[in-house]
């Protein structure tokens, strides 16, 4: 099913917005929801479970009581291990247990639930699970860091009782994430943004630990030019074989500051003043009190090219200040400015000579 919607105004044209509904959100029948008890068992162990379900008649859920169901456990390799056959009581559930033999596969488990218009599952897990003798603690020597900086980190490892694992082979890995898109003006600059937003590997290897259970890691991320979460991770495995893994993640951003900008509203008259909140932190949250230039772009169609490119100069540009709270609300006037796609810029330099810059979207009409 698709829903279409039409907009239409004298003097500026028709908008038209279609969405997709999926034939689960038009379908008449019953909704069901099942759980077990835990994520986790061992083998041996019974399984609880519940099922609620209810009828959706398009405008409102009654209570799906008296519908006949059959519930099948399937193990880890997808074989049928037990099946029950169930009917809801007058609140629309039913619940039931499974119990998993001694010889039960490890793995993931499912629970399928099928009656009339209707079939829903549940997952948990097999596993021969026991507490681990020890722990793997991380710590870094700032929380937060700008490039260029020096990440000291700092593995502990130890058991529960107290003592320490002394000198264990320690395996490490490095990664790093963008955690926000910079700004930038071309739609192939955006796919290349797209693809480091995975989590990738920049760094590993391996170590031991002193007599005190402690291992230092010293390591600079290279460059690049987006802020990113680093994530050190660390691997040990105790003498019984047993593996433990810990981790720790910090921010490393491009510069000592943050901006956080929003036209308000997002779609603007011309005639009008044009309103934004700009926000500006340091890269530990806390708010900064700083000069900024605010400037208003509107790129311009070259027909030689066959393309919209960015002007010589800003439609408007002037310099605002934060206050104590870090926030600034300027006001703009329009005059000058074109019906169209704006680009609301905001511009500072923080005490290391960065310039960081940030944007946000607005339409003129």
């Amino acid at each position: 099913l698709d829903l279409l919607v039409a907009g239409l105004k004298e003097g500026q044209g028709i908008g038209i917005s279609e969405s997709y509904l999926s034939s689960a959100a038009v379908s008449k029948g019953l909704r069901a929801y099942v759980y077990t008890d835990r994520p986790v068992y061992r083998p041996g162990q019974r399984v609880f479970f519940k099922g609620v379900f209810r009828r959706d008649d398009r405008t409102d859920l009654k209570i799906g009581a008296s519908q006949q169901m059959t519930v099948e456990l399937k193990d880890s390799e997808g074989k049928s291990a037990q099946t029950l056959n169930r009917t809801t009581d007058d609140m629309g559930t039913l619940n039931g247990t499974f119990d998993l033999s001694l010889d039960a596969p490890h793995g993931r488990y499912t629970i399928w639930v099928g009656g009339e218009k209707t079939q829903q599952t549940a997952h948990f897990f097999v596993q021969a699970y026991r507490k681990p003798d020890f722990k793997v603690d991380l710590t870094t020597d700032k929380s937060a860091y700008v490039s260029d900086e020096n990440i000291t980190c700092r593995i502990q490892a130890a058991y529960f009782f107290g003592s320490p694992l002394a000198d264990v082979s320690v395996a490490y890995r490095i990664y790093q994430k963008m955690a926000r898109r910079p700004f930038y003006r071309y739609w192939w600059e955006g796919e290349y943004y797209e693809s480091e937003g995975y989590q990738s590997l920049i760094k590993s290897g391996t170590a031991r630990t002193d007599a005190q259970g402690f291992l230092r890691v010293d390591f600079v991320p290279p460059p690049k030019s987006y802020d990113r979460t680093i994530t050190i991770e660390a691997e040990i495995a105790a003498p019984s074989g047993r593996k433990v893994t810990g981790r720790k993640t910090v921010i490393y951003n491009q510069s000592l500051y943050q901006i956080e900008i929003t036209a308000l509203p997002g779609v603007h008259k011309l005639d009008q003043v044009l309103g934004c909140r700009v926000e500006i932190k340091d890269i530990n949250g806390n708010p900064v009190r700083a000069m900024f230039t605010l400037s208003l772009e509107q790129e311009v169609w070259n027909p030689l090219r066959n393309r919209y490119e960015k002007p010589l100069a800003p439609l408007y540009s002037q310099d605002f200040e934060t206050d104590d709270s870090g926030v600034a609300m300027p006001e703009i006037r329009s005059q000058g400015l074109k019906a169209g796609y704006t680009r609301v810029m905001v511009a500072v330099r923080d005490p290391r000579g960065e310039t960081v810059m940030s944007s946000a979207p607005l339409w003129l009409y």
